[in-house]
């Protein structure tokens, strides 16, 4: 019986080293794309980015950014070292569930909101809305991971070369509760960039017109300011909806096991690409806008499809000035 009992907790030990390899791969597969598309941006990033003032959007974009490469590969190596004691294990606990990630779900969140704020033209009752709804998902996060968090002890390695922390779990269903929120949040973003996007389509499309959403209108209608706007807003929006059910199901499906951390990097290197590139597709759009106003008349007409890229964005000159999502000069256009 002893035998058969060790060998049942060899297999365990083999299964959940197997388990971590994976975590590893995905973390560093999450890392190298994140770095690889810094690198691939890194023009428009010096120019955009670097060279600008220093403002809250800036702050914002570099933690975005940055932060979670950083935190993708700090989550590797811990999870490959095997010196790690039970002080540092217990560090590592805490930091992987209210460090990086927190830190990093608040920047990404007040980007979003940001963002909406100033696509509806910095309405006060949408930002009250948006600012409650951040901070009940905030509070549902924080229940979960606490509730995760506080039961769970560290434990000594099992044997001496087992790599990252070992930890013994007492109550991983509470996790699941903090997706949920999450993913209903994302989902109001999306819902409410595509609600803009076909009042305003509406509003400056003739009547007769059978299909407001085709392409061609969308470009006949809108500049390329407001084109930044929707599309990456309805893209990235959805995009993160997705992602947050997909760490919902792989953690409701994997409670328990090393297979549910994959959620974290799959997280943070989706918000980190989102929340990038919604700051910086809107100032390369800005700085485009900026340079087909300043060609003769009719040349820059050609470069997108319509007259209208030439025009202002239907009333959000003034809040991407004050909130320099997108920093220009300039005559400001009428609202």
């Amino acid at each position: 019986m002893s035998s058969d009992g060790g060998q049942a907790e060899f297999e365990i030990l083999i299964k959940t080293l197997r388990q971590y390899q994976v975590v590893n791969y995905i973390c560093i597969a999450a890392a190298v794309w994140m770095g690889t598309d810094t690198i691939f941006n890194l023009s428009d990033e010096i120019e955009l980015i670097w060279k600008s003032p220093w403002s809250l959007p800036k702050i914002l974009y570099l933690i975005a950014r940055y932060l979670g490469v950083f935190d993708t590969i700090f989550t590797a190596y811990a999870d490959v070292n095997t010196t790690a004691g039970i002080k540092v294990c217990t560090f590592w606990k805490w930091y992987i569930q209210l460090g990086g990630p927190l830190l990093f779900f608040i920047v990404t969140n007040i980007i979003f909101i940001m963002r909406l704020h100033a696509l509806y033209n910095k309405s006060k009752k949408l930002l009250v809305f948006l600012v409650a709804g951040f901070l009940v998902n905030l509070g549902f996060g924080l229940y979960s991971t606490m509730g995760a968090t506080l039961p769970e002890h560290v434990i000594p390695r099992p044997i001496p070369e087992f790599p990252g922390c070992a930890y013994l779990t007492v109550n991983d269903d509470v996790t699941f509760f903090g997706w949920i929120p999450s993913a209903v949040f994302a989902l109001v973003f999306f819902c409410l960039t595509v609600a803009k996007l076909l009042r305003v389509l509406k509003e400056h499309t003739p009547a007769n017109t059978p299909n407001v959403m085709t392409l061609e209108n969308v470009r006949a209608n809108l500049g390329p300011l407001y084109m930044a706007f929707m599309r990456d807003g309805a893209f990235f929006f959805a995009l993160l909806f997705a992602t947050e059910l997909s760490c919902a199901l792989i953690w409701a499906n994997f409670k328990g096991t090393a297979i549910a951390l994959t959620v974290i990097p799959l997280y943070v290197s989706v918000y980190s690409y989102v929340a990038s590139h919604l700051l910086l597709n809107l100032r390369h759009a800005a700085k485009q806008r900026e340079y087909l106003s300043d060609l003769p008349d009719g040349q820059g007409e050609d470069l997108k499809g319509g007259k209208a890229v030439r025009r202002q964005s239907f009333g959000l000159s003034t809040s991407y000035h004050e909130m320099q999502f997108a920093e220009r000069s300039g005559e400001e256009e009428p609202q």
